[in-house]
């Protein structure tokens, strides 16, 4: 039976949580988390803590915001001009996206909103935060070729001869 290592596509169904038991995000049997081990799609704390297990394996482990998405900065909460938002159709506490000045996307949220600025957070939603997670693998197997030049799995029935939309990272 393989075991979780580097180049190999595996699919995991995992809960994340925040210390106060909220649940961030999750996968299901049905939708699990579906990538190739070593190749920077996640966390590289999250990749080691699962290197070696194979299927049926169940896992809990923790990462400190300094192996996440690191500390929350204060001087990262600015105030921005209401004109230089995308639109009007927002709430302290939503997420936007700001455009940047070289075409690249950020996501923001909104602190406040004033007469003629918003106050927003450009630290992560998740900085600083300890993230809690319970995983277990469902599936490890060799990654294709294909899937190793694209750097993503593909999903049964993909054919690369079709008009589609990759994941990020691939720029076939």
């Amino acid at each position: 039976m393989m075991t979780i290592a580097k180049d190999l596509a595996v699919a995991l169904d995992y809960k994340l949580t925040l210390d106060n038991g909220i649940i961030v995000d999750a996968s299901t049997k049905d939708d699990p988390l579906w990538f190739i081990c070593g190749r920077g799609q996640l966390l590289p704390k999250f990749e080691k803590e699962i290197m070696g297990l194979k299927v049926g394996d169940t896992t809990k482990f923790s990462l400190t915001p300094e192996e996440g998405y690191g500390k929350s900065y204060p001087d990262r909460i600015v105030d921005i001009k209401k004109d230089m938002l995308p639109d009007d159709n927002y709430m302290p506490g939503a997420a936007i996206n700001l455009n940047l000045p070289d075409g690249d996307q950020i996501e923001v949220r909104v602190v406040s909103i004033d007469k003629d600025t918003v106050k927003i957070d450009l630290n992560n939603e998740l900085a600083g935060q300890n993230l809690n997670f319970t995983v277990s693998v469902l599936e490890v197997r060799l990654a294709s070729k294909e899937e190793l030049v694209h750097g993503h799995v593909h999903s049964p029935g993909h054919d690369h001869d079709e008009e589609h939309v990759h994941g990020p990272g691939c720029h076939h």
